[in-house]
């Protein structure tokens, strides 16, 4: 393997990284519980319930998929760099 084939692959290593750090960093942002606990005191509590169950059912959702394509980003990684050998 040339040094410039080398590069590329490394490169390229380097762009699925930051892709997962940016998926996962929207999931952390995403589900913060604790801010729908910051809402005014006078909204219905049917209503913060329904959407803290949604936030919840989101976060599961959410969580499978971006793991999901978390593991295989990060499969391609390694499978990518193992060929640079």
């Amino acid at each position: 393997m040339t040094k410039a084939q080398l590069q590329s692959e490394l490169y390229s290593a380097k762009l699925e990284l930051e892709h997962v750090i940016k998926q996962l960093q929207f999931r952390v942002d995403f589900q913060d519980i604790k801010k729908l606990d910051q809402e005014p005191a006078d909204i219905d509590p049917d209503y913060q319930f329904a959407k803290k169950a949604g936030a919840l059912e989101a976060w599961t959702f959410m969580a499978n998929t971006d793991m999901n394509i978390a593991i295989k980003n990060l499969t391609k990684v390694v499978k990518d760099l193992e060929n640079c050998k």
